[in-house]
């Protein structure tokens, strides 16, 4: 697989108007799509795409560097995760089903992620991003997911949580909590859902 990383730090970036954006979590769900238009601290970047085994579709790397002091949109091609002001865990305040539920010490310095961005040939997205994130149960976390194939059949489609690389270890959150429930946005073609943490989520249709 052939990537270029893509270095991308929001600080410099940030618009004049996200101090008040900055001061509290989204007051509901909502999709963040390319429809959205621009918003403070959007980051838009170029990935490099390859042909992938995931069903014969492609494969996408993004490495992105964050102010987690400041609300962060980040743009990973079609696909959206929006991260309120001091939401994201310290490496070292855990991770795990036992500490999902838990508040946090934040992280106040940079953080780098990279993004894997796998799509089907049917378009069906899948993202793994290392190293896995834990969000402040405080917080409201969004990922939104464009699927160009959405029919309006609520039940058919799901955002599920994915522990590792393998399919197996998939599972929808949402049947122990209800607030982690795939919502469906016929208008953008888009699955959204809270996260309360990040390593991998995968579209079930």
């Amino acid at each position: 697989m052939r990537s270029r990383s893509i270095g991308l730090l929001l600080s410099g970036i940030v618009l004049s108007s996200a101090c008040s954006m900055d001061a509290t979590a989204p007051s509901s769900l909502e999709p963040v799509s390319p429809a959205s238009g621009t918003r403070a601290g959007d980051v838009k970047g170029n990935g490099t795409a390859a042909i992938d085994e995931f069903d014969g579709g492609t494969i996408t790397s993004y490495t992105v560097t964050i102010d987690p002091r400041r609300r962060n949109v980040l743009h990973f091609g079609p696909h959206t995760l929006d991260i309120p002001s001091r939401a994201i865990c310290t490496a070292t305040s855990g991770y795990g089903q036992s500490s999902f539920e838990l508040d946090c010490p934040r992280e106040s310095g940079p953080v780098t992620i990279t993004a894997l961005v796998r799509s089907t040939a049917t378009g069906i997205p899948r993202i793994d991003v290392s190293p896995a994130m834990r969000f402040s149960a405080r917080r409201t976390v969004i990922l939104s997911l464009y699927v160009p194939t959405l029919t309006p059949d609520p039940t058919a489609w799901r955002i599920l949580y994915c522990a590792t690389q393998s399919m197996d270890a998939c599972i929808d959150e949402a049947e122990l909590d209800p607030t982690l429930a795939t919502h469906l946005d016929y208008g953008s073609r888009t699955l959204f859902r809270r996260i309360k943490h990040f390593s991998g989520y995968y579209v079930e249709s």
